[in-house]
């Protein structure tokens, strides 16, 4: 499974030192097309998808100081998703 650093560059800072804010505006910049493709395969229903990965991403935000390993953001997004 990838990790959330994956698709950062080597200088970029570790995830765990990203603030709320910024975990969520990266992650969703590189994964929230893949992430709403995943929820619409599995609903087939293209706008409660979108409403589903939005909701995931919230709910990352809220709990971005309360996980045990930022650099397992993504897998926590899929499995919200």
């Amino acid at each position: 499974m990838t990790d959330l650093t994956d698709d950062w560059v080597d200088d970029a800072p570790s995830p765990a030192a990203w603030s709320a804010d910024e975990a969520v505006t990266h992650l969703f910049a590189a994964h929230y097309r893949t992430l709403v493709r995943l929820a619409t395969l599995l609903l087939r229903e293209p706008h409660v998808a979108e409403e589903i990965t939005q909701d995931a991403f919230v709910a990352l935000h809220r709990r971005w100081r309360s996980l045990r390993d930022a650099d397992k953001a993504l897998a926590y997004l899929r499995a919200t998703v």
